[in-house]
């Protein structure tokens, strides 16, 4: 008898799931549409369909590269082949809360296991994008003076997110009922869905009554609020007041900002437009109140206007002097600054007097005689954008102002037809680590009708930052970019406290040009130009590079900082030691003095990213965190802080820095 037996290769297979929701526990779909700051999670579900255990790999079953917390999953150690008993054979894991930068996010996971052959993978992708959209209604004439009046409504509808809005399109308002809107396929690209940056304009009216009827205090208030079957938003409170026909003047106020992106630590101007909407003229002095945000400062120069003048206090008091005849108006203007950690400029300012009894000073409110401007300032490394068409071509140029741990930047745009954004061209443009200098960027790419670009900014932590959208064909932002320092102070204070350091150093026989520094225990030893000259000896105008540290008959490289020739702002610096190993001081002498020729120089390795050689073996290192220095662009509102890489608040790199002192280096490198 013969009998045959069959072996079939095993046949692993594994799939994967990825789907995003707004809570931890659901419900998950592969598409979301979100309310704009909305935070996601992304749930993970792996399952094993083939017919062999599927072990764990060490980084876990599923791998994600655009997100963090995947790796902390805990998966099983293996997935059975399936059976009817249970489901043991399907593991899943969710991740989040994710707040990402995106209006859009296109996510693909991979999943992967180990031990079984063949090798395979599979991919899953989960797609958000966030909803938004502006209602902005606006009234004509914002004024009345009898009943019979038909105020004119426009509701103005913009589609401001990345997710397209579902019909129907409705409106609702307590005050009129003839609120019309035109057709969706009338707007955009003409289908009957409301895309991204698609506008819409509805329109109602309200004929006015007898001030009192149905209108309190002599003003009809008036909101609308618009329906999609994504969302539902209202618009602003739009007013029109009442002004009786003769007897008292009426002070509108309006309240404007400029320029419209204003960068930390530079300047803007308030400009506040009073008129006078009633049938006399005022007959008084004008007042105009406003407490300016924190971090905004009052500039009196090119401040006022005619006829007006500000006190310049706290809270802020302008008068106008003159006489505003009926339905004319007069502008003031209100220079500022800010401080590099502002980042609000929202406003308002109040009128009073005039000889208008509805309009009194603070804290008494009517609305018709207060206007408030909402801003804030650009984020503070990105200080001007400005993108557009060249030969074909979508160019965009970009500067910051500084730099904290950034590592490089991609121009990101909304090409049409994909779902997320994508990059302008494939080179990532290298930033400068750390700079508080201006610098400037370009890129260049293919112009496929692309309507808005982003600003993503790589950070050494790995985290990306995108700024934006910003519109393409306009300019964002300012390159003139002005920082109030009083460097004077702070270079007064960094040398008081120098001088309080554990170290002395004195003048020692000025015909042979020497300066002993005494040091106690371990550290970096800096000594500046004008300290020198405080001990009496004065090294101006000779070369830097002439000076020599010694201790005892040992010549020792020490690092200079300035100029070729030693002068102001020059400094030494050195590793310093004690005397070790003595029973009667541990004060050691370190000397400075002028030599002939070239002194030997430091080399420093700064810490940080970059291809670096690491060192093998080395005469003596030092680590070192500086003390105090100085940064206006400080993290935390006290600029005098310990030195180290951060960004938001969370170190990114080495807080240290490492110097080698050589052997015999007679020539003086220069800092990396």
């Amino acid at each position: 008898a013969t009998d045959t037996l069959v072996v079939n290769a095993s046949s692993p297979k594994i799939i994967v799931l990825k789907q995003v929701g707004t809570s931890v526990t659901g419900p998950f779909s592969s598409y979301l549409a979100v309310a704009l700051g909305t935070q996601v999670f992304y749930q993970f579900t792996v399952e094993n369909a083939g017919d062999t255990v599927l072990n764990r790999p060490a980084g876990g079953f599923v791998s994600d590269p655009t997100i963090s917390g995947e790796e902390a999953c805990v998966w099983p150690a293996s997935l059975p082949v399936a059976d009817a008993l249970d489901n043991d054979h399907i593991a899943t894991c969710v991740v989040g809360p994710i707040n990402h930068s995106f209006p859009g996010v296109t996510n693909t996971a991979t999943a992967t296991f180990v031990g079984a052959l063949p090798a395979q993978t599979d991919t899953s992708t989960a797609v958000y994008q966030t909803k938004n959209i502006t209602v902005v209604k606006a009234a004509t004439p914002q004024t009345y003076n009898a009943a019979g009046v038909v105020i004119s409504y426009s509701i103005t509808v913009t589609n401001n997110g990345a997710a397209t809005l579902s019909p129907p399109l409705t409106i609702t308002d307590p005050l009129t009922s003839n609120e019309t809107c035109p057709a969706l396929s009338t707007v955009g690209d003409l289908d009957n869905f409301f895309d991204p940056n698609e506008v819409i304009v509805c329109t109602a009216n309200y004929t006015t009554v007898a001030p009192g009827d149905t209108a309190p205090n002599d003003q009809v208030d008036n909101t609308a609020t618009i329906s999609f079957f994504d969302i539902t938003k209202a618009s602003n409170l739009e007013s029109s007041y009442f002004v009786p026909v003769a007897g008292n003047p009426f002070l509108t106020i309006n309240k404007s900002i400029s320029p419209l992106t204003i960068m930390p630590g530079a300047s803007g101007t308030y400009t506040v437009t009073v008129g006078n909407a009633g049938s006399v003229a005022t007959s008084a002095n004008i007042l105009v109140h406003d407490t300016l945000p924190p971090g905004v400062t009052f500039n009196p120069v090119g401040s006022g206007g005619t006829n007006w003048t500000c006190n310049g206090l706290v809270p802020l008091t302008c008068t106008f002097t003159g006489v505003l005849a009926a339905n004319a108006s007069t502008a003031l203007t209100i220079n500022f600054t800010t401080a590099i950690t502002t980042n609000d400029l929202t406003n308002t300012a109040q009128a009073s007097g005039g000889g208008d009894p509805t309009c009194l000073p603070p804290p008494a409110i009517n609305d018709h005689c207060r206007s408030t401007v909402v801003a804030t300032t650009t984020p503070v490394t990105l200080s001007d954008v400005d993108s557009s068409i060249e030969n074909g071509q979508l160019v965009v140029r970009f500067g910051t102002a500084i730099e904290a741990g950034t590592l490089g930047f991609r121009v990101l745009t909304d090409r049409p037809g994909a779902a997320d954004l994508q990059a302008l061209d494939a080179g990532m443009l290298r930033g400068q680590v750390n700079s508080l200098h201006p610098q400037r960027y370009e890129a260049r790419g293919s112009y496929v009708g692309q309507t808005q670009v982003y600003i993503e900014e790589t950070a050494i932590s790995g985290k990306p930052k995108v700024y934006g959208p910003f519109p393409v064909g306009v300019q964002n932002g300012s390159r003139s970019i002005t920082i109030s320092t009083d460097w004077a102070e702070v270079h007064a204070e960094q040398a008081q406290f120098q001088l309080a350091r554990a170290q002395t150093f004195v003048g020692r026989s000025a015909g042979t040009a020497q300066a002993e520094v005494s040091v106690d225990r371990d550290g970096w030893v800096r000594v500046s130009h004008e300290e020198l000259l405080l001990k009496g000896i004065d090294w101006t105008g000779l070369p830097a590079d002439r000076i020599q540290l010694s201790r005892g008959n040992q010549v020792l490289p020490v690092h200079y900082e300035g100029p070729a020739s030693f002068g102001a702002g020059s400094t030494l610096s050195f590793l310093g030691k004690p005397v070790s190993g003595s029973l009667y001081t541990k004060t050691a002498v370190y000397r400075l003095q002028i030599v002939a020729g070239s002194a030997p120089a430091m080399t420093i390795v700064p810490a940080g990213a970059g291809d670096l050689a690491r060192g093998t073996a080395m005469p003596d290192v030092f680590e070192h965190a500086p003390n105090r220095t100085y940064d206006f662009a400080s993290p935390t509102d006290d600029p005098w802080y310990s030195f180290r890489a951060r960004r938001v608040n969370s170190p990114l790199a080495s807080a240290t820095e490492t110097f080698v002192q050589g052997r015999s280096q007679h020539r003086r490198a220069p800092a990396c």
